[in-house]
């Protein structure tokens, strides 16, 4: 009968666990598209106009990235989107500038999205590039995140179905692309659970040819998990 009890319970816990986790992602979910509407160009706008050292700066992330040629890839400013939107309980700022020291780290991973990114999946739309380390460690960033330096940006592809579609179509262009395009792509997708990221975000770097997903581990990668549900 103590063990049925304690069988009872176990179970009774891990269902409960399961609903909290589902009801945080669910929140989540819902905070971080509203979150979006409040890190539009108007928002930027306002946010440039309120300091004018903070507006020469950005005039010269601009110029730099235009004389790298990677200014016209995506909208610079979208690069200043802070991350805060991921969860409600994370303090942040809407929009945030990436030291200088670390401008010359997201060239590689612009150039990523030009040649690989663009081509396969179409318009793409910024979530995060820069972010500060306190903020990091509140959405559950890897602690050595290359967020940390500007050397990656987070992304969807909202001109594409659904997620799955997203994905099978990032994956197949990372296998492709190899070890020498030294491309990180980040696919955060289950196949047995298609609506737990459904913007298909993904993270790119250009630190090494891997791929990892929500345990940030490579047997996580939706790439993997796809390739494994279509060989079944």
């Amino acid at each position: 009968m103590r063990r049925w009890a304690a069988g009872l319970s176990l179970v009774c816990f891990i269902a409960a666990l399961l609903w909290y986790f589902g009801a945080v992602e669910m929140i989540a979910s819902r905070y971080e598209a509203n979150q979006v509407r409040r890190q539009d160009h108007s928002a930027f706008q306002q946010w440039i106009r309120a300091d004018a050292n903070r507006a020469r700066e950005f005039d010269t992330l601009s110029a730099y990235l235009d004389k790298q040629g990677v200014a016209k890839i995506i909208p610079v400013w979208t690069l200043t989107r802070g991350d805060a939107g991921r969860f409600p309980w994370c303090k942040g700022d809407d929009f945030v500038m990436p030291p200088r020291n670390d401008w010359p780290r997201i060239v590689p991973a612009l150039r990523l999205v030009r040649d690989r990114v663009i081509p396969v999946v179409g318009r793409i739309e910024v979530r995060s590039a820069y972010r500060e380390q306190a903020l990091n460690a509140c959405v559950h960033g890897a602690p050595k995140s290359r967020h940390l330096s500007f050397a990656a940006i987070d992304l969807i592809a909202p001109d594409q179905p659904d997620s799955k579609t997203a994905f099978t179509k990032l994956c197949a262009a990372w296998a492709e692309a190899g070890p020498t395009s030294r491309w990180g792509l980040g696919a955060y997708f289950d196949p047995d659970k298609p609506t737990r990221n459904p913007d298909a975000r993904f993270h790119v770097d250009a630190a090494g040819w891997r791929s990892w997903g929500y345990s940030k581990k490579a047997k996580s990668s939706g790439c993997r998990l796809l390739a494994a549900k279509q060989a079944r």
